[in-house]
């Protein structure tokens, strides 16, 4: 992800995410990045609970990272974003099942449709096997503390 400023040299922050242009090199920068990230802190991850969470478009980051490390952990939350739309079977079968994936999306999110419960609920399970915790609240495009508190 790139930063600039929106006007000039000073001001309100914007950034870029993926586009369809060198998609896929995208993703290896990505993964190659989280990589060095990881590497440079001393983790034991046989003794750390591992818990995922992507908002908006970085839940497609998030997902991905996880499917190509095959790091265990213990939960997932997709926070107003979606699984990649690249086909994902059997992505997670390092898993044990006891894990959790939850899905949030607020009612009132622009990018929200109806049908994307009944999407995400099958996409996730057919990368898991696990079903997500479907949770549609009143908001926008916007993480809920409140929410966030009872994971």
């Amino acid at each position: 992800m790139s930063k600039f400023y929106l006007e000039g040299f000073s001001g309100r922050v914007g950034a870029t995410w993926m586009t369809r242009e060198d998609r896929l090199t995208e993703i290896v920068n990505q993964q190659a990045y989280v990589d060095q990230v990881l590497s440079s802190i001393d983790i034991d991850w046989a003794s750390v609970q591992l818990n995922y969470f992507g908002f908006s478009q970085g839940v497609a980051t998030m997902v991905r990272y996880a499917a190509y490390a095959q790091i265990p952990f213990a939960q997932m939350v997709v926070w107003a974003g979606t699984f990649p739309p690249e086909p994902m079977s059997d992505a997670f079968a390092f898993l044990s099942g006891q894990e959790s994936i939850s899905y949030f999306s607020g009612k009132d999110d622009p990018f929200y449709k109806p049908e994307m419960e009944e999407q995400q609920r099958e996409t996730i399970y057919k990368a898991s096997g696990i079903t997500p915790k479907v949770v549609f609240f009143e908001g926008k495009h916007e993480v809920k503390s409140e929410l966030v508190s009872q994971l």
